[in-house]
């Protein structure tokens, strides 16, 4: 309770200092038990990660050090938007925290790519041929996810009731076909 007392606390006053965001004040309240487990899920997680991510200086190869470094903040960050999106009902605030969260979500697979290789002692990571060709990727996949504003291809939200008040979001087939390439090449990385 005293957890959840600070992160709502946190919360009110991130939106008090937002004049776009006070509508959200008044829908802290449908967080409920199952609702808050999940978010301290994820909050829990991204601090761990991050607290993690410190203690990265102790890898001795510098490539394999930035790589776990980036991943875990990267990870973290993607943790803090999902706990975000269970917080916030605002269906125009959550497609914009879920393009971010998508974006951190994507990107976190080229730093796991790029620790894996580092870590394996191969040298994909420093192949500029392999750089680039993720760089180009990841910006074409990024493009796709961001203009979905535009197209609404890759997903669209609803305001769902149960189990308890929170922005559904159901992800079409450009995001199943990005997701599982995703998880091909982070295998690929294993």
């Amino acid at each position: 309770l005293i957890v959840r007392s600070i992160i709502e606390n946190h919360i009110l006053l991130l939106c008090k200092k937002s004049s776009n965001l006070i509508s959200l004040v008044d829908q802290v309240d449908h967080v409920n038990g199952i609702s808050f487990g999940l978010v301290a899920v994820f909050v829990l997680t991204a601090l761990v990660s991050m607290i993690l991510a410190r203690y990265c200086s102790n890898i001795e190869d510098k490539d394999s050090r930035k790589g776990l470094k980036f991943t875990l903040l990267i990870s973290s960050i993607w943790c803090l938007t999902e706990a975000l999106q269970l917080l916030i009902i605002d269906q125009t605030i959550i497609e914009y925290i879920h393009l971010v969260n998508l974006s951190f979500g994507v990107t976190s697979v080229l730093s796991w790519m790029y620790f894996a290789s580092a870590f394996s002692k191969s040298d994909y990571h420093q192949i500029k041929k392999y750089r680039y060709g993720a760089l180009v990727s990841l910006i074409i996949v990024l493009v796709a996810k961001i203009t979905n504003p535009i197209h609404h291809l890759y997903f669209k939200t609803s305001v769902v009731t149960e189990p308890f008040t929170y922005v559904s979001i159901e992800h079409f087939f450009v995001h199943d076909v990005i997701v599982s390439i995703a998880y091909l090449v982070s295998f690929y990385g294993i």
